[in-house]
């Protein structure tokens, strides 16, 4: 679980990215598409892509529920990177703490290339299997697609098809305005069980979960009700241990598209501490979709993986 919990200020974004001409096809309806990276699942069915930071090419896994793109130490060692220390508040789930940036000239993302901008230095011991997170710091500059089925993370110009951005099917296909918070997380409307419940997309979480407190306020449920089950302790970003359950649902509705039996764990409300929507939709959900996010419509459309 990789959302950023605590965020005084950003240590800033991108600069104007400047595209590569002939980057990449052209859907039916005529979105120009900047970049189109073969994806490397990773532990727990996350998503790396190959991001070149001063000419070398890393393994950033796409985190929407990050804030701002980083490399981990390690990373930050081999490129040379000097690490400077800095005064905002940075915390990963687990209480993971951010203290440190680097500096680097050149990111390029497939057709996508951009200056100097700052990273955060993430410990090690909070990934694995990959050299950083790519952020919406950057993907907020753009629409984006994950392709879960065809291993594809895809990055269009934003807002060019309004109304048509899923093109890969005539099938029926979700359609749900999104709300986006100061860090540029993502919220939205979904049905679990015929519940309405509020939830963030996080692309970076292994898990999708929802906290002890919001169950109770949604279904009325406690760690005492019938068909509650304890799965034991669990790591947290490579920190403390924290108690994990499980309820049987039934089904996760997106806008009439539905995940059955989805994979949800309930943590306690004391391992997120944090305001505002507590049901995190992370990799064991969103792989059975194909998603398009368009950050400048607030728009998320959503299909089955496999439509087409």
């Amino acid at each position: 679980m990789r959302i950023i919990l605590a965020l005084c200020s950003l240590l800033g974004t991108f600069s104007a990215p400047a595209f590569a001409e002939d980057a990449g096809p052209q859907s039916p309806c005529q979105m120009p598409m900047l970049a189109s990276l073969s994806t490397r699942v990773q532990p727990g069915g996350v998503v790396g892509v190959p991001v070149t930071v001063n000419g070398r090419t890393l393994s950033l896994l796409v985190d929407t529920g990050d804030v701002v793109t980083g490399i981990t130490n390690s990373a930050a060692d081999q490129l040379g990177l000097e690490k400077h220390n800095f005064n905002y508040t940075f915390e990963l789930l687990g209480n993971v703490r951010i203290d440190k940036k680097v500096n680097v000239d050149s990111v390029r993302i497939g057709g996508i290339s951009t200056g100097g901008t700052p990273m955060t230095v993430i410990p090690d011991f909070a990934l694995t299997g990959t050299d950083g997170l790519l952020g919406p710091d950057f993907m907020q500059n753009f629409d984006i697609e994950f392709d879960f089925a065809h291993a594809k993370f895809n990055v269009f110009a934003p807002g060019s098809c309004p109304g048509k951005a899923v093109y890969w099917t005539k099938e029926p296909y979700a359609e749900m305005s999104m709300q986006i918070d100061e860090n540029w997380h993502i919220t939205v409307p979904v049905m679990l069980d015929g519940k309405p419940v509020t939830a963030v997309l996080d692309s970076g979480a292994t898990h999708s979960f929802i906290t002890m407190g919001d169950l109770k306020k949604y279904f009325g449920m406690t760690l005492d009700s019938a068909g509650m089950k304890k799965l034991g302790n669990r790591s947290i970003n490579g920190t403390v241990e924290q108690p994990v359950y499980r309820y049987p649902f039934s089904t996760l509705t997106f806008d009439g598209v539905a995940v059955n039996n989805p994979n949800i764990e309930i943590l306690t409300d004391e391992s997120y501490h944090t305001a505002g929507a507590h049901m995190i939709i992370g990799a064991s959900i969103l792989r059975q979709l194909r998603l398009y996010i368009s950050y400048k419509t607030k728009t998320v459309y959503a299909t089955s993986a496999e439509a087409h």
